[in-house]
């Protein structure tokens, strides 16, 4: 308890300002070759980072997620999704 009060503000302690997200659109470009990059890691993979983005979305300071974050999800989505329709009319599962 006493090492707990000790230390508390290390865990309690809220920033004074609460940031403004900067708002940031992810270009055609960069979407496309984020998703060239991610299909071709295991599912497993991609649902991690899909995991992680939906983190850093849920948890961002200001609580509105910048756009860029948002658009990144769905490429990811988008992936898993299509991935998951290609198993299913193959027969895996």
């Amino acid at each position: 308890m006493a090492e707990f009060r000790q230390h508390r503000h290390l865990f309690s302690k809220r920033p004074d300002e609460v940031g403004v997200a900067q708002e940031s659109e992810a270009t055609e470009r960069e979407l496309e070759r984020f998703a060239e990059v991610i299909s071709t890691l295991p599912d497993e993979r991609v649902r991690w980072l899909y995991k992680k983005r939906w983190d850093v979305m849920r948890l961002n300071p200001g609580e509105i997620p910048l756009l860029s974050d948002a658009q990144y999800l769905q490429a990811t989505l988008r992936i898993l999704d299509a991935r998951k329709k290609r198993k299913a009319t193959s027969g895996e599962l």
